[in-house]
């Protein structure tokens, strides 16, 4: 990225709701529903580097 000079880091983030996936190991509380019971899940952050002319950076 270094030769590019300027480059754009477009972000983003979501929660991965697995709430209902009761054997699955190694979820952490993504949130609360109206009733306090909690949601498990991934917070998943993603992030795609492009030019400044938009082609995407490999």
């Amino acid at each position: 990225m270094k030769a590019e000079g300027t480059v754009l880091c477009i972000q983003y983030g979501s929660d991965l709701d697995y709430n209902s996936l009761d054997l699955c190991e190694g979820l952490g509380v993504i949130g609360y529903n109206q009733t306090g019971a909690k949601s498990r899940g991934l917070h998943m952050h993603s992030t795609l580097v492009v030019t400044t002319e938009g082609l995407p950076y490999i």
